[in-house]
């Protein structure tokens, strides 16, 4: 067994974890699936380098504050102090590295070690992060696999950009209108945004109409257009099956939003911008 693969069974270790004691000499980075249960939980440590680590399965707790469902992300700075438990079992996934790594990574971009350290994943984005951890096990330990995956996991944490709203929008708004750039709630409809908003549908109709200049129906299609236009310029997705990823039944009425919002069939869209190659 490999000194890394108990780097979350601290039995008999000291209670400041140190890189160089962790982790063979020369490997840039840590990943391990660990398994917790009522008896072997991690008791509080604290440590020299950073680590992001998630829930895949089953609950429990950090430090005994925060609970700990499935999706659950946390991200842990060097010298946080935090500890692991579960009543009956839970699995996490951990990925491990040293200080001058985060230190470069904290010093180029806002990271969530210092805005956000408890995130939540929708079931879709848990997939990916648990595919991109599998293949960095299988990587070389080296800096650049190990930054590769950490800013493919800024990139997976980015919201998609909000239309363009001015400053004085109201934040609920502006979530609002953030959330609905994801495909489960764009093919709700309209009454996905009053949903997402948190208020009534005729007040987020006046908002809309008040920011956007447009219907809450109109500014959805919209969005539902940009989608689609991704789909086709980037996939080979049939367009029948565009239409049905989108939430929309009738491929006419498709037809006719995306060639009022892009001027052209969706056909000739693809063309045009698969034409370069």
């Amino acid at each position: 067994m490999r000194p890394a693969d108990i780097l979350l069974s601290f039995i008999d270790m000291p209670q400041t974890l140190r890189w160089q004691q962790i982790v063979p000499p020369g490997d840039a980075f840590h990943v391990a699936r660990v398994w917790k249960t009522p008896a072997d939980p991690t008791r509080l440590h604290t440590h020299d380098f950073a680590e992001v680590f998630w829930i895949d399965s089953g609950a429990g707790s950090e430090s005994g504050t925060h609970a700990l469902h499935p999706g659950d992300l946390i991200f842990v700075r060097p010298t946080d102090t935090h500890a692991l438990e579960s009543p009956t079992m839970m699995q996490l996934t951990n990925v491990a590295f040293p200080r001058d790594t985060y230190d470069w990574l904290v010093n180029r971009y806002p990271t969530p070690w210092t805005t956000a350290p408890r995130q939540h994943l929708d079931p879709a984005s848990l997939q990916r992060l648990t595919r991109a951890a599998d293949e960095l096990f299988s990587a070389p330990r080296t800096r650049l696999s190990i930054e590769r995956f950490l800013l493919n996991l800024l990139h997976l944490l980015t919201p998609p950009p909000h239309p363009a709203l001015p400053a004085e929008a109201p934040d609920w708004f502006r979530h609002a209108c953030g959330e609905l750039a994801k495909p489960e709630h764009f093919r709700q409809g309209a009454p996905a945004l009053a949903k997402l908003a948190g208020r009534s549908p005729e007040h987020v109709a006046r908002v809309t109409r008040a920011w956007l200049h447009e219907t809450p129906s109109d500014y959805v299609n919209r969005v539902r257009m940009q989608y689609a236009a991704r789909q086709l310029a980037m996939t080979d997705a049939k367009i029948m099956d565009i239409v049905l990823d989108c939430g929309l039944a009738n491929l006419s009425h498709f037809y006719r939003l995306f060639r009022r919002q892009f001027g052209i069939t969706p056909q000739t869209y693809r063309e045009q911008q698969r034409g370069f190659a």
